[in-house]
């Protein structure tokens, strides 16, 4: 957990990608979900109504394996992405303030880094810093 905040402007800018970015990953693992569940009924159409040797019945059965094992990781994904997205389409339209935290956080980190102090008691000590 401390590795989390150990750099808090990336722990902020991870934050805003997923609120920005998860929800249209699933919606685009939905449209590609769509496409290859209807190339597996063309493939499974054309093995319905068609005449086919051997060899091309392998390649079929074959392609018809690819398909679904890319429907399958598509599934796991969206099985895993859903309940994230739920929450995370309800930050959406506050990403405007998480953008503005990103910047602050920026602001802060650069301010840090050029800060000095000058002696206001002590003017012999200033020579030391």
């Amino acid at each position: 957990m401390d590795d989390l905040f150990t750099d808090v402007e990336q722990t902020a800018v991870m934050i805003r990608n997923a609120v920005r970015d998860v929800p249209d990953r699933m919606n685009e693992n939905k449209r590609e979900l769509d496409l290859i569940n209807q190339e597996i009924q063309d493939l499974l159409h054309v093995i319905e109504f068609s005449s086919f040797n051997a060899s091309d019945g392998y390649r079929l059965s074959k392609e018809l394996k690819i398909a679904r094992e890319k429907r399958r990781k598509l599934k796991n994904d969206l099985e895993l992405l859903e309940p994230l997205t739920t929450v995370l389409k309800k930050f959406r339209n506050n990403l405007q303030e998480v953008n503005k935290v990103v910047g602050d956080i920026r602001k802060a980190k650069a301010l840090q880094q050029s800060r000095v102090y000058k002696c206001r008691v002590r003017e012999d000590l200033q020579i030391k810093l």
